[in-house]
């Protein structure tokens, strides 16, 4: 079984652009951490999109579009898997975006969204076989219950952007402020993920894509407060020791 890892942003927009660079990152580090082969052989970079002009109007045939996506279908196989970055990353949308997964669904390709896990197959496969063996649905109903699963995922996700962008846009526009998190904010840092993430960096314990799926944060997230954990324990420890030298330098004073 192969593993391969797609990189959307190609063309005029890689390999030289910082977008480029977060999906190459991602999957590389993910590679890491999963001890899977990261080399040429199984990464896929999309080139721009192909078009053509019919009577000064652009038309997109999804069929050819993307001919790096058609050349790695035509190589995987049953058990092999994809990995993207967030589900932006999938060449294709809308309703042929669901069509196209649910295709590769059913023939057993596995998909990975790394910042997006709730649409990656194993999980959704996971869902129904629990949902299975609570009783909640039968064999009969697996295909709708999935079809369901996938089609709801699909908007939330997209409603879910598309509102997130509005309320940012029009909260910059009435405020005058510049967007993005305060410096040092963590609104999301709850004691048990400090636990999860001392785990995993002091003893390797886990993984990064099971502190994501548990605590429903972005790889992002994640490792910005990794980042941020580790400058604070790091001031923290300089502090310690120097308060321990200040105290033996007292010490040492009234012993002579």
């Amino acid at each position: 079984m192969s593993v391969y890892f797609y990189i959307k942003r190609g063309g005029q927009e890689g390999p030289d652009k910082p977008k480029y660079y977060k999906e190459e990152n991602a999957l590389r580090e993910y590679a890491y951490e999963n001890d899977l082969e990261y080399s040429l052989d199984f990464i896929v970079v999309e080139t721009q999109q192909e078009s053509r002009h019919w009577d000064n109007e652009i038309e997109i045939n999804p069929e050819w579009e993307k001919p790096e996506w058609r050349d790695l279908e035509l190589r995987m196989r049953d058990g092999d898997s994809v990995v993207f970055k967030d589900f932006s990353c999938f060449p294709f949308d809308g309703e042929f975006g669901y069509a196209k997964y649910m295709e590769l669904y059913d023939k057993g390709i596995e998909l990975v969204f790394i910042d997006d896990p709730s649409l990656s197959t194993e999980y959704i496969r996971n869902i129904v076989l629990e949902a299975i063996d609570n009783e909640i649905i039968d064999g009969s109903s697996v295909n709708d219950a999935v079809r369901l699963h996938v089609y709801a995922e699909f908007n939330r996700i997209g409603q879910a952007r598309s509102a997130k962008g509005k309320r940012i846009k029009d909260g910059v526009a009435a405020s005058g402020k510049k967007s993005g998190r305060k410096e040092g904010q963590f609104d999301k840092l709850t004691p048990e993920l400090v636990r999860d993430i001392e785990y995993y960096v002091d003893y390797g314990g886990g993984k990064k894509i099971d502190i994501m799926y548990k605590h429903d944060i972005s790889r992002n997230t994640l490792n910005t407060y990794i980042r941020r954990l580790g400058e604070y324990r790091k001031k923290f420890d300089e502090m310690w020791e120097k308060e321990k030298d200040n105290k033996e330098d007292r010490q040492d004073g009234k012993n002579t």
